[in-house]
């Protein structure tokens, strides 16, 4: 399948954490569309990781 995927990750623990690195590992498979989560702490943490947009 040509083109990477655009992942959506929602909820920033440990899970989506691993989430992220498999993403960052993959880079000519995926990107990482949208990080979502409730916690205004995990929010800010996750602004220190590059959001791609392909719109």
């Amino acid at each position: 399948m040509p083109g990477k995927f655009g992942v959506a990750v929602i909820g920033l623990g440990r899970i989506g954490e691993s989430h992220l690195d498999g993403i960052r590992q993959n880079p000519d498979k995926a990107f990482t569309a949208a990080m979502v989560d409730i916690d205004a702490a995990k929010q800010s943490a996750a602004s220190h990781h590059p959001v791609t947009l392909n719109l």
